[in-house]
């Protein structure tokens, strides 16, 4: 049996927490100094040892002298004034203390406000009178890209581009969130997020309104824009009208 201690700086201590399961090792803190000793010292734990910053080996003989390895002659004794301690002990893990919850901040109320920049619209709330209107006297070609959907309220949501030349309340749609047309979102929240928090899919539709309130219209109340479905529409919003 080799017995052997090591003296490395202090700042490379937690380099040694790694043989700290290793059995028979202690440790003493010196000052700027950590020293650390056992009984048996091979191979293996020598190429640890090794790889320790700034640390110089020794083997200790008798009245705990020390030679640094590699020399022939002792140059000094281990400290005597140092308190030894298994490394287990000296190198304990502790758990870092739970930090303190966090606070939230006060939430950003979502609003529209008016910019001079105003995109193109792909929105249009009109009605369904003015819609079928429409629709029973324009060209395919005018119908084929745009989608519909009809309220109980009387009004018709055109959904696509272009929009057809008459009255209503255009807005810009982006994935699925639509403003007014020459409004827009504060803060600036790119759909995708907006979309998640109402919960809703990008062919859905959020018709967001100057005040700041929503109504949302799910993917399945659209129908794509015909003559057929325009008059079907309108046949059953004035029955509707006409039972009450």
């Amino acid at each position: 049996m080799t017995p052997w201690a090591v003296r490395l700086p202090l700042v490379s201590a937690p380099a040694a927490a790694a043989l700290r399961l290793r059995a028979g090792v202690t440790a003493a803190e010196q000052g700027e100094w950590v020293w650390l000793r056992g009984e048996d010292l091979d191979d293996e734990l020598d190429l640890e040892l090794r790889k320790l910053p700034g640390a110089v080996r020794y083997v200790t003989g008798a009245s705990d002298t020390v030679t640094e390895i590699g020399r022939r002659l002792p140059s000094g004794e281990l400290p005597d004034d140092v308190r030894w301690a298994p490394l287990s002990t000296w190198a304990e893990v502790k758990p870092q203390p739970a930090a303190l919850g966090g606070e939230l901040p006060g939430r950003a109320s979502l609003r529209i406000k008016r910019v001079a920049t105003e995109h193109p619209a792909n929105v249009l709330v009109t009605t369904v009178a003015a819609s079928a209107e429409y629709a029973t006297s324009a060209p395919l070609v005018r119908l084929r890209p745009l989608r519909v959907a009809a309220s109980s309220d009387g009004r018709a949501i055109l959904r696509g581009d272009p929009l057809p030349p008459i009255p209503g309340r255009r807005y810009a749609e982006r994935e699925g969130i639509a403003a007014p047309c020459g409004f827009r979102f504060a803060p600036a929240l790119e759909p995708a997020v907006l979309r998640r928090l109402l919960g809703i899919s990008p062919d859905d539709l959020a018709l967001f309104h100057e005040d700041g309130s929503y109504e949302r219209v799910d993917a399945s109340s659209f129908a794509r824009a015909s003559r057929g479905t325009a008059r079907a529409t309108l046949a059953a919003l004035t029955d509707g009208e006409a039972a009450r």
